[in-house]
């Protein structure tokens, strides 16, 4: 038995390749008849190959992902798939009681991306750096992002573990969060500063003569897309060692070392001796 729905798309000036009445079920799709039984159309597609090799199949293959109301669309709404292409800490300087107000990129990613937390205004002591990612977007089907995990560690007199993304109100995840463009089709670089450290003349009362902080971050491609690398990962370790006031952290026995891949791992400044090599190791 053959039954209709009206038509209630606009009249298109293309001519239909309906030339007879198909002898089973079907819906009149604008230009054409679709079969709910055979899942597909059974005339040809009107725009030709620019549908797809196939003139026959139904949103190629993928009626849950796309959407074809008249027979018209080449392809659906399209998506962005996310790609991690690149990932390294890089710019680490050795810092004395500065402000986050004092390093330029934070005042740049400040002026450029809004809603992003207030700092405090407590002097530092210990190192800044800047992680830089390497971002890429595809068009897909779906939409799918990638993921930044930051973690740290740090060792005192007890040793706590905690999570700056993926859920963490913190700057990082600010910056992750509100800076990105996703441009798609395209690519981006995105930078995030950080400033690992002691607030200069209030350390914290749980530390003796030194403290370790330990990190570890990682960007993740959505697992969806056929991405060149599944995830992307570097370390880092700083070593505050505080002078004889117990406040203050002591320039020529502090330390920071990073590990950009499976790379060597590179110690600011080279001739560190707080970091051995038998600390070279993050969880």
């Amino acid at each position: 038995m053959v039954y209709f729905l009206k038509d209630q798309s606009p009249t298109l000036p293309l001519a239909s390749p309906k030339t007879h009445v198909p002898l089973l079920p079907v819906k009149e799709r604008g230009l054409r008849f679709y079969s709910p039984e055979v899942g597909r159309w059974t005339s040809r597609d009107p725009i030709g190959e620019r549908g797809g090799g196939d003139l026959y199949v139904y949103l190629n293959g993928a009626p849950t992902d796309l959407i074809d109301p008249i027979g018209l669309q080449a392809a659906g709404p399209t998506c962005c798939c996310c790609c991690a292409e690149s990932l390294s800490i890089d710019n680490v300087q050795e810092i004395v009681e500065k402000k986050y107000t004092d390093m330029p990129t934070v005042v740049a990613i400040d002026k450029s991306c809004k809603g992003l937390p207030q700092h405090h205004d407590k002097p530092i002591d210990g190192n800044y750096f800047e992680l830089k990612i390497g971002l890429s977007y595809v068009a897909s089907t779906r939409p799918a992002d990638c993921e930044l995990r930051w973690s740290e560690f740090r060792w005192a007199d007890k040793s706590t573990s905690y999570d700056l993304l993926p859920t963490a109100a913190s700057w990082q995840a600010a910056v992750w969060n509100n800076c990105r463009k996703k441009p798609c089709p395209g690519s981006e670089s995105l930078t995030i500063p950080d400033m690992p450290g002691i607030w200069s003349g209030d350390a914290p009362t749980d530390f003796k003569e030194y403290t370790t902080l330990k990190g570890r971050i990682t960007v993740y491609s959505a697992s969806t897309c056929h991405c060149a690398h599944d995830s992307l990962e570097v370390r880092f370790i700083q070593r505050v060692t505080l002078d004889g006031s117990g406040k203050h952290a002591d320039p020529s026995k502090s330390c920071f070392a990073y590990q950009n891949g499976a790379g060597s791992w590179i110690k600011v400044p080279s001739d560190c001796s707080a970091i051995g090599d038998g600390d070279l190791h993050v969880p």
